[in-house]
């Protein structure tokens, strides 16, 4: 804008660039005012999972490091078998369900129940033909149960051992799933780690030297207004997009934590300017 009014003293060029730029500056502060209140909701849902009032300031910064997952797939599933709590959780319940087998099995043995009873008593009670009036009464039991019905029991231990199936089935599906979304969550941290590598270290720089290139150009008339403006904007859409990888970068080795259930490690970070 500095150039195109200086160009426009001079009557190198007309105010309609200036206007263009004024109009492309314009733009941009309503996507900042766009990115401004998402931010504040996002702050706002962040206190909420933290237990916070919504109005608690988040403070910025100016850089954001997030490092890359330096473990296998295989080597994060096994993570997981150790420290994930919900597969900790199924196999004790496919545990539980071996009980119910043995169980079964014991039911199939008689049982026998020996009782004995005692009461402290006076003689203020009807004559009886069973203890005498006025004598502690005392009595021993015995019970005794058989098992006849084969196929009651057999019932018993079939449905007991279908549970244990389905239970033990249950554990097989669930550490796949975890599996699977363990190789996910890596391949996507290391696609956003490269995708952000290839934009610092190429993307950026070039559109850089491409946007300086213009401004030169175009003080001296080599070029028009609006290839500046269009390689300004490409350059901010640029940005934003590395930023995004990173955001991705960060949100995967998040939920690959969560995944696992502990702490990962990590390889050098990646920064954002």
């Amino acid at each position: 804008l500095d150039v195109a009014n200086a160009k426009v003293a001079t009557a190198a060029t007309s105010q309609g660039d200036v206007l263009l730029g004024i109009l492309e500056l314009s733009k941009i502060e309503e996507r900042l005012l766009a990115y401004r209140r998402r931010r504040t909701s996002f702050v706002a849902e962040m206190n909420r999972l933290i237990a916070r009032p919504a109005e608690t300031p988040i403070h910025r910064t100016s850089q954001i490091s997030v490092g890359v997952p330096t473990i296998s797939a295989m080597e994060g599933f096994q993570l997981a078998l150790r420290s994930q709590p919900e597969i900790h959780a199924a196999q004790l319940r496919t545990k539980a369900t071996c009980w119910g087998i043995e169980v079964a099995r014991l039911s199939r043995r008689p049982v026998v129940a020996l009782s004995a009873n005692y009461a402290s008593t006076d003689d203020n009670r009807p004559a009886s033909s069973v203890v005498r009036v006025g004598e502690d009464p005392w009595s021993i039991g015995l019970q005794f149960s058989m098992p006849l019905w084969r196929e009651k029991y057999d019932a018993l231990r079939d449905e007991a051992t279908w549970k244990h199936l389905a239970a033990h089935g249950s554990v097989e599906d669930l550490e796949d799933s975890y599996q699977a979304h363990i190789l996910d969550l890596i391949t996507e941290a290391r696609r956003a780690a490269a995708t952000a590598s290839l934009y610092q270290d190429t993307i950026m720089p070039q559109a850089r030297q491409t946007l300086e290139a213009d401004q030169q150009s175009y003080s001296t008339g080599a070029v028009e207004f609006d290839r500046v403006v269009q390689g300004y904007r490409n350059l901010l859409t640029l940005e934003l997009g590395y930023l995004q990888a990173v955001g991705d970068l960060g949100i995967a080795v998040v939920q690959l934590e969560r995944a696992a259930g502990a702490e990962i490690p990590v390889s050098k970070s990646t920064a954002t300017p």
